[in-house]
């Protein structure tokens, strides 16, 4: 499966096309507030209400591939270097989303299923 990534496109229109795919994972964006830095805060979060193009330096349209096969590692750099999109992507898990940093090489299929089970 493929997501459309254009200027013109809403953060919440990517999310929720992500999450149709992946019911158990959502994907938040955020802004790089740091200077020569490709870590961004994470205190920066982006609304849904913004379009892709008000929120990154790197103006590349085109298709990103997020086929279950695909570990969350390859999806986050995906973003950030060919899109320059600061992405990260969260687990279900009961009432709450977890951060996915300690299992990113994990694939997209195997967290979406982990997060089912804890839900």
């Amino acid at each position: 499966m493929e997501i459309l990534i254009t200027d013109n496109k809403f953060i919440k229109e990517i999310q929720e096309e992500f999450q149709k795919r992946f019911p158990y994972l959502k994907i938040e964006f955020f802004r790089n507030t740091q200077k020569n830095s490709n870590t961004p805060l994470k205190s920066q979060p982006v609304t849904g209400k913004m379009t892709i193009g008000m929120v990154r330096s790197k103006h590349t349209e085109g298709p990103l591939n997020i086929a279950g096969s695909r570990s969350v590692e390859e999806i986050e750099s995906d973003f950030q270097n060919k899109f320059g999109l600061f992405v990260e992507v969260f687990r279900k898990s009961g009432n709450l989303w977890i951060e996915t940093t300690l299992t990113h090489h994990w694939s997209l299929l195997r967290q979406n299923f982990e997060g089912q089970q804890m839900s």
